[in-house]
């Protein structure tokens, strides 16, 4: 049970929670003018506050869709800090090398009890500082996006807030009793974006890119919410089931603080 003066513990959940999936595209594909109203910081704020677990429910909806079984471990992804620093490297040596080096992801999926998933959240909205309302045709928008993408992220021989998720990372610890010790040394890589970015049309699309200080190859898959969603809103589909308990516990939190 959690400990009732803990008040980072999660209250008891009451009743399932869910997305209105046109409302989501209508907050976070439409920009606005900040001169002529406040959508866009109240579109920030609502990114902030739902934005990590939002984007985690509709990749686990997706993976389910897919006949997988997904779980959230404890914990997040961490640098694996020895494959930027030999063992006998002294402790300022280790430092210098760590420095402006991203250090953790933000997510451990474990898929059919098996496979690990290392999970990097990106809630990029029409709202954000480089944004623009996504058009009728998402996919063509999704294209420019991946170009940008790779060219402001994967392409660049430095890490940065998004390349991260082809860090070197230590396993989660304890690892599940299914998942071999070949699998925990090389997690699936999942970029969960919420704007429409594809290469070939896909809400899931796929890259190579290097862990750059250790020049070894790593895959990376590309989850857009956004070109997902909109798939199951064109099947008749409207709501989003919440698969974790994220924003359940956080709109909980906040009925404690304001009545509702």
């Amino acid at each position: 049970m959690p400990d009732p003066a803990c008040r980072a513990s999660p209250p008891v959940t009451s009743s399932p929670v869910s997305y209105r999936i046109s409302t989501l595209l209508e907050q976070f594909d439409v920009a606005c003018t900040p001169r002529t109203c406040r959508c866009g910081s109240l579109t920030g704020a609502l990114s902030a506050f739902l934005g990590e677990g939002l984007l985690l429910d509709a990749l686990a909806h997706a993976l389910v869709r897919e006949g997988r079984t997904v779980q959230q471990l404890p914990g997040t992804p961490h640098r694996d800090d020895t494959a930027f620093a030999p063992a006998h490297a002294t402790t300022e040596e280790r430092k210098n090398a760590l420095t402006n080096i991203p250090r953790d992801l933000d997510a451990w999926l474990l898929l059919d009890g098996t496979e690990l998933v290392a999970v990097e959240c990106k809630m990029r909205t029409a709202s954000s500082m480089d944004g623009k309302t996504t058009g009728t045709v998402a996919v063509s928008d999704g294209w420019c996006e991946w170009q940008r993408l790779m060219g402001a992220h994967f392409a660049r021989a430095v890490w940065t807030d998004t390349n991260k998720v082809a860090l070197p990372l230590t396993p989660p610890w304890p690892l599940p009793a299914g998942v071999s010790e070949e699998r925990a040394a090389n997690p699936i890589r999942i970029l969960a974006y919420w704007r429409p970015v594809t290469r070939q049309g896909h809400w899931l699309s796929e890259l190579t890119t290097t862990s750059h200080d250790t020049t070894i190859p790593v895959h990376v898959r590309v989850f857009s919410a956004s070109l997902y969603l909109r798939a199951l809103l064109a099947q008749g589909n409207d709501a989003l089931p919440c698969t974790f308990d994220h924003t359940q516990v956080r709109l909980q939190h906040l009925r404690r603080l304001v009545a509702l």
